[in-house]
């Protein structure tokens, strides 16, 4: 066991001594390298979580409209459904009361019709009128009455005017029956078809209540994801900071210890690519121009060449307001004439994220930005040397 032990303390000592005598170039450029790829990731992580809050909220948004919609056409819907009731019931005692009235006048009829039958068999041989009475009790109206006037002949004025009326109180009985059942049935199809529309939009309500829950866990989830990420970032920023500090102090020449940033640098101003001043074109001052002028409108993003750390963000009486960024071994990009500053000193800023906007500050005749590339201290041209691709 203390043999097992002590091998693994020896193999633990070895990779220490290895480790230690590893070129700092190597593990800093491969940490540096590992972090900003992180960073990245979770930049772009929070870019898409951004993307899915927004939508969320967008829904939550549509959600609350249309549930707003919904409870107003479902009050409304309840409004009528009283209405309807109010009327149901108001026709309901209206139909009881004529369903006396219906059967007054039923009684009357049969009173009506019980006389008249004891009339006509009064005036009428049994033998004779047998047939006759058949065909008097069968009719409906007294148009029916008059085609049938040969079976009639015998019957007085009197039994003709009560004939008539028995007729006529048929044929309203009949009317208001209809009526009445007709009117019962529209109400009840109306009552029952707001008593749909009702469901239906409690239904949807609740379907907008949920979506809208759903949408605000959706939006709480997506923020906390968004802060951790942002939480996770800048750990990552500082840790590159850190770091990337540590190679400077260690040494600032190639080939030394610190670390460059080895992938070719991004154009500073996107969508712009127009240079109206190359490097090295004479001045009026006699002096070089030791950058390119990107000409764009006052206000247009300025983003970082290269991922670094800002180490100079200040006013300069010809630059104007500027910033220098330190992208490791030496190397180091500059962007002057800005209108405004985005980034303070100490920031790390990944490549392609804005750091400033394009003016026209200090020694400028029109809005610009003014690029340098610096290697080692040595102004480069950032075209002719293979920095940038024009």
């Amino acid at each position: 066991m203390k043999k097992t032990l002590l091998k693994i303390a020896a193999c633990i000592s070895v990779v220490v001594l290895l480790a230690a005598t590893l070129p700092l170039s190597a593990l800093a450029a491969r940490s540096l390298t590992d972090i900003d790829s992180e960073i990245k990731e979770q930049e772009q992580r929070m870019a898409e979580l951004e993307k899915q809050i927004s939508a969320n909220k967008n829904n939550k948004a549509a959600y609350e409209a249309s549930l707003a919609e919904y409870e107003v056409e479902y009050t409304k819907v309840l409004g009528l459904i009283e209405e309807k009731e109010a009327v149901i019931a108001s026709t309901g005692e209206e139909l009881d009361a004529k369903s006396e009235e219906l059967n007054d006048t039923r009684e009357s009829i049969d009173r009506n019709q019980a006389l008249f039958e004891k009339r006509l068999l009064a005036i009428a041989d049994i033998n004779s009128t047998g047939a006759v009475m058949g065909t008097l009790l069968s009719v409906n109206s007294f148009s029916e009455f008059i085609q049938a006037a040969d079976a009639v002949k015998r019957i007085s004025s009197r039994d003709t005017e009560l004939l008539q009326e028995l007729a006529n109180q048929r044929e309203r009985y009949a009317r208001q029956k209809a009526e009445l059942e007709d009117t019962i049935a529209t109400l009840n199809a109306q009552y029952e078809e707001l008593q749909g529309q009702r469901d239906y939009f409690y239904t949807k309500a609740q379907e907008m209540r949920t979506n809208i829950a759903n949408a605000e866990w959706a939006i709480t989830e997506g923020e906390q994801a968004y802060e951790e990420s942002e939480e996770k970032a800048a750990e990552l920023k500082a840790e590159y900071a850190r770091i990337f500090a540590e190679s400077q102090r260690k040494g600032s020449q190639k080939g030394d210890g610190s670390v460059r940033w080895d992938g070719p640098l991004k154009w500073p101003v996107p969508g712009n690519t127009r240079i109206s001043s190359w490097y090295g074109d004479y001045r009026s001052n006699t002096r070089g121009h030791y950058g390119i002028d990107i000409p764009a409108a006052e206000g247009t993003p300025i983003t970082a060449a290269a991922s670094g750390t800002v180490i100079t963000s200040e006013w300069h009486y010809s630059y104007g307001y500027y910033i220098v960024m330190d992208h490791g071994d030496g190397l180091r990009t500059l962007y002057a004439h800005c209108v405004q500053l985005y980034k303070g000193v100490g920031s790390y800023v990944s490549a392609g994220e804005a750091i400033a906007g394009v003016g026209n500050t200090g020694n400028s005749f029109g809005a610009h930005l003014h690029f340098e590339v610096h290697d080692n201290g040595a102004r480069q041209n950032p075209i002719g040397s293979g920095y940038l691709s024009a």
